[in-house]
């Protein structure tokens, strides 16, 4: 069953129609009753109203950007576990109050391409916010100099800044 083990598989079959429940009504009853009971008996509405869909989005997002990078340069997609590690934190509740996700090049997620630079998409829903970001990050300290001194220069900065 997806979503049980460590990190949640993509196994879209169905194309992205959307989140059952676009208001997030789950993850406000979740902040009010974060814990393993009522996790249980509203796991279902979990796991088919936005741990597949968002699973069939990042599926779908994968290949439409399979037609620019080719071969197996974009990494498998990754819809983050809803629990939380709380190891270390004063706080205690037990799951996550929204759905996340990553869409890596394989270079930053083990190498496999030709591609120099480590390239992300992250998507994030909850009650409150929907937040997508796209970016480069974990760049080694030559590519690292040489973007800081792209943005820092006067005319590919401004550029930069445009995009």
């Amino acid at each position: 069953m997806a979503g049980r083990g460590a990190s949640a598989k993509v196994q879209a079959a169905e194309p992205f129609r959307g989140f059952a429940d676009p208001g997030g009504r789950f993850f406000e009853e979740l902040t009010l009753h974060n814990d393993r009971d009522w996790f249980e008996a509203h796991r279902d509405q979990y796991q088919e109203g936005w741990l597949e869909p968002m699973q069939a989005l990042f599926a779908g997002v994968r290949s439409r950007l399979a037609r620019v990078y080719p071969g197996d340069a974009i990494a498998r997609p990754k819809v983050f576990r809803i629990h939380r590690d709380i190891r270390f934190s004063k706080d205690k509740t037990p799951y996550k109050t929204h759905i996340g996700g990553l869409l890596t090049l394989a270079a930053a997620a083990g190498g496999r391409s030709q591609v120099e630079v480590p390239a992300a998409l992250y998507f994030h829903v909850s009650h409150t916010e929907v937040f997508a970001a796209a970016g480069l990050y974990g760049m080694d300290p030559a590519t690292l100099a040489t973007h800081r001194k792209a943005l820092l220069d006067p005319r590919r900065g401004k550029e930069l800044t445009r995009i």
